[in-house]
């Protein structure tokens, strides 16, 4: 099944790519000699904007924090603060000396910052003026990713995954890794966190136990992993290869069809994922853009190949009603069809997926479920 079109918008770049982030329709791109370069990405690509000394040395991570008006970057081993749109700096953490990476909630009032300084995470928080640090917790190892999971953090180490409590600082292990490193997502809206281990990457809750009957299997380890509801993008050797992430009652063990959805062999040199808006891939010359299939569209293909759960979480996806009239023309191209009234398409195909996940039920033998699935429509 077709879930993405992919376009190539930025290729054959002088300097080395190192960071991407989006900050509303604009992209930013990092590069290797320090300079920040922002993009307007709304139709035709451009250049809109230089700041060639934005850092001493390669960017290697940025982070628009849209609800503050800042941007946050590593460079040098330090955590810089700037101001947007002036990309003016407002400060150097100074006590984030030695940070390798970082990564920001801003879920959480004040907006919390967690850095990895070798074996250690420092954890600061906004005070209306800068990031001020308060916690630190000392780790068994140098973590190579990390995500918040409300008032905890999950750890990926080159062995094995760890959540640390922030309140008390205790910490729990949530399983081993062997050979490839850690990949870790929190997939916003759902409360999951997506955690790699070798080529299978396992949805657990946030408080990082299982909460699905199988997981993601891919053709090799995953460098890095996007997600783009209800679709999860690994980037391989290979390319970019995309799956449908698997419903509560999924069980995809005996079912090839239901592993792989798309590949993307063209961006095989891939190294970065920018899922925050649209879904941008870099490798350290070119960047794609991912533009998804419109709503309705997918709807009738995951029906079709009898994918029932994944269609009705699609379905729970479209939007109920409009929030304006201006957003009229965005809907309609994001639901495939002219806009009419949104809440009757939804409960419709909500319905008709439910129907003919019951009439399937009941052609393989599962009588008393699809009755029970039958009585609910009534």
């Amino acid at each position: 099944m077709l879930a993405f079109n992919i376009t190539v918008i930025l290729a054959q770049f002088s300097q080395k790519i190192e960071a991407i982030d989006t900050w509303g329709d604009r992209l930013l791109v990092g590069t290797s000699e320090g300079a920040l370069l922002v993009y307007d990405v709304r139709e035709r690509v451009s250049l809109i904007d230089s700041h060639k000394a934005f850092a001493k040395k390669p960017i290697q991570q940025i982070h628009a924090v849209e609800k503050l008006n800042l941007i946050v970057s590593l460079s040098d081993g330090f955590i810089s603060v700037h101001s947007l749109p002036s990309f003016t700096l407002r400060s150097v953490l100074q006590k984030s000396k030695g940070a390798h990476m970082f990564s920001v909630d801003t879920t959480r009032s004040p907006v919390g910052l967690c850095v990895g300084i070798k074996k250690r995470l420092s954890i600061f928080q906004w005070d209306g003026n800068d990031f001020v640090e308060t916690k630190q917790f000392e780790l068994p190892d140098q973590a190579k990713t990390v995500v918040w999971s409300d008032n905890s953090l999950c750890v990926g180490y080159k062995k094995e995954y760890n959540l640390i409590n922030i309140s008390s600082g205790i910490m729990s292990h949530i399983f081993p890794v062997n050979k490839s490193s850690p990949t870790a997502n929190r997939l916003t809206g759902l409360d999951l966190l997506l955690l790699g281990k070798e080529s299978l990457s396992i949805l657990v809750g946030l408080d990082g136990k299982p909460s699905r009957k199988c997981g993601l299997t891919w053709s090799e380890p995953p460098v890095v992993l996007g997600y783009s509801f209800p679709f999860i993008i690994a980037i391989t050797s290979k390319g970019a290869e995309i799956q449908l992430l698997p419903g509560p009652s999924s069980d995809r063990s005996n079912d090839r069809r239901m592993q792989l959805q798309q590949t993307l062999p063209a961006v095989k040199q891939g190294r970065f994922i920018c899922d925050k808006n649209d879904i941008y891939i870099a490798s350290t010359s070119q960047i794609w853009r991912l533009v998804p299939v419109p709503l309705l569209a997918q709807i009738d293909a995951l029906e079709k190949e009898r994918h029932f759960d994944e269609a009705l979480l699609l379905c729970e996806n479209l939007p109920d009603t409009p929030s304006s009239s201006s957003s009229s023309s965005s809907l309609s191209s994001t639901m495939g069809g002219p806009y009419e009234d949104l809440s009757g398409i939804k409960a419709a195909r909500i319905q008709s997926v439910k129907r003919a996940h019951a009439v399937q039920l009941f052609k393989e033998g599962h009588y008393e479920q699809s009755l029970g699935y039958f009585a609910e429509l009534e």
